[in-house]
């Protein structure tokens, strides 16, 4: 029972690091892109 509660939460904190990686990785794309047009 009580791996199967650790399961859970491992699951919960990866999924929720892959979706900040996600995010962050997004947001640098976008500040990337302004930093050009800006050059420009």
């Amino acid at each position: 029972m009580d791996l199967n509660i650790y399961l859970i939460i491992g699951g919960i904190i990866g999924f929720v690091l892959a979706f900040v990686l996600a995010t962050k990785q997004r947001n640098d794309k976008k500040a990337t892109s302004d930093q050009q047009s800006d050059k420009a």
